[in-house]
């Protein structure tokens, strides 16, 4: 027998059985008992009465929108000098003193290592660069602030700096 014969087969034995006749349900004995009523009667009892509390609020404070800076800084030339590192300081930028060299760092009132000291910045110093770069006697130099104070400072020797941008 073939799977469609198969099928076949089962269908017509289906439609077969489903066009007899409808069972019909055998009628039973059934006591004559009185069943009871039961009668509902509702009373009033006092109960708490639910009272409104307030929800606290929260409050969100809106975002302050953000505000773009305007940053404009020029990169000083490299390298400047003969026998100086390339510079690495930006005009118009911040530095700081480095810290491998626990000396503190002259800063003069001119670019030359014979002009007057007008004060000293100690090592991680933060100054603001006004100016350069300048050669003058073997070293690049930059006109800074710092503390109030403006001057001039080396930016380093043949091995080492003495200042280090910060940048943005």
């Amino acid at each position: 027998m073939t799977p469609k014969s198969s099928l076949l087969f089962v269908l017509l034995l289906l439609a077969a059985t489903a066009c007899g006749p409808r069972p019909q349900a055998a009628p039973t004995d059934t006591p004559d008992v009185p069943i009871p009523t039961a009668a509902f009667t509702s009373t009033a009892t006092a109960s708490p009465t639910p009272t409104r509390t307030s929800t606290p609020a929260i409050v969100i404070a809106p975002l302050r929108s953000a505000t773009a800076v305007r940053f404009s800084a020029t990169v000083a030339p490299a390298p400047v000098c003969q026998d100086t590192p390339r510079s690495r300081m930006i005009v118009q930028a911040r530095g700081q003193v480095t810290s491998e060299d626990p000396s503190p760092l002259n800063v003069r009132d001119s670019a030359s290592i014979r002009a007057e000291v007008l004060t000293q910045l100690q090592a991680r110093s933060l100054f603001y660069v006004l100016d350069g770069p300048r050669c003058a006697d073997g070293y690049t130099w930059f006109r800074i602030r710092a503390r109030g104070v403006e001057g001039w400072v080396a930016e380093g020797d043949s091995e080492d700096y003495y200042i280090e941008p910060i940048l943005p």
